[in-house]
């Protein structure tokens, strides 16, 4: 589990995970408030302290090599925002195959039904739902190409084989990168079973029927992972040679957000900065662009 400054959201996840049979690591990514010391007051967890912010995907990073170095062979990913569900475990088992990446079903904090856009284009990066009453009619998994790390249940070597690519994206595209490199080197299923809620239900911004990232934060490393991930494809000749479209779409979704419905013309420079850091496969200006990142596992 990976958190920043959530106290309480990660007090209710742990609560919820007493009641499995399992080893906890809590990666701690430089929280400044009470998180630290809240995390201290569970003596049956593992907590690893890491000394600056590195994001959710340097935070997943960080665990998933702890983890392996300590052998363990599953692991079990999850933000701090969610809590699991019981029978989650046994439902993993089932299907608990060397190289398998289960990504469980989801409940909203309504305890509605969580949409998972569980499908790509490899070649356009435009992302589709696995709408959960069509896909199973006659099935309890699905294959899927995309991943969420809110309850995602892997292969530990599997884990560890996908790292690099992804490891320096702080937010957005990293689990999603994951998702389609393990549906390559593994098997990638989506289940059934809802085996993971989250603790609320974000509120982002809708644009006509557009939704999108509510902070120029979001924005920013949703535009510019998208080039990082558009490259790495072309790169390894895996697809991404027609997502230029998509990502003017996607471009032009913040734009419209940031300047009319916001009316922040400052901010329309970082957007333009998504994409030329991206192109260029820039990870490190970002950290002067934000030196107090909002969180490190919002944007998803």
């Amino acid at each position: 589990m990976v958190t920043h400054n959530r106290s309480k959201c990660v007090t209710r996840a742990l609560i919820a995970l007493q009641t499995f049979s399992v080893d906890v690591l809590v990666v701690d990514n430089a929280s400044s408030d009470e998180t630290s010391e809240t995390l201290r007051s569970f003596r049956s967890i593992h907590v690893l302290y890491l000394s600056k912010n590195r994001g959710g995907s340097g935070g997943f990073v960080a665990g998933i090599r702890w983890a392996c170095a300590k052998g363990y062979q599953w692991l079990w990913l999850m933000d701090d925002d969610v809590v699991p569900l019981p029978g989650a475990l046994e439902v993993f088992a089932a299907y608990a195959k060397p190289g398998a990446c289960l990504n469980p079903s989801k409940l909203t904090a309504a305890g509605k039904i969580f949409e998972f856009e569980g499908k790509i284009d490899w070649r356009t990066l435009k992302r589709r739902c696995l709408p959960h009453a069509q896909v199973f009619q006659n099935t309890d998994a699905v294959p899927c190409d995309t991943a969420c790390f809110e309850g995602l249940f892997v292969d530990a070597h599997l884990a560890e084989s996908l790292l690099t690519p992804w490891q320096n994206f702080f937010i957005a595209w990293d689990d999603i990168l994951f998702g389609m490199l393990a549906s390559k080197a593994g098997t990638n299923l989506y289940l059934k079973q809802f085996c993971i809620q989250k603790q609320f239900d974000r509120e982002n911004p809708f644009i006509g029927k557009w939704r999108y990232h509510s902070s120029l934060f979001g924005r920013y490393f949703h535009l510019r992972n998208f080039c990082l991930v558009r490259n790495y494809l072309r790169r390894h000749g895996l697809g991404g040679d027609r997502a230029r479209l998509q990502f003017a779409y996607e471009w032009l979704k913040a734009l419209i957000l940031t300047l009319i419905v916001e009316h922040n013309p400052k901010g329309v420079w970082l957007l333009f900065l998504a994409w030329w850091h991206g192109t260029r496969g820039d990870v490190t200006t970002a950290q002067m662009l934000f030196p107090s990142p909002q969180s490190s596992t919002a944007g998803k």
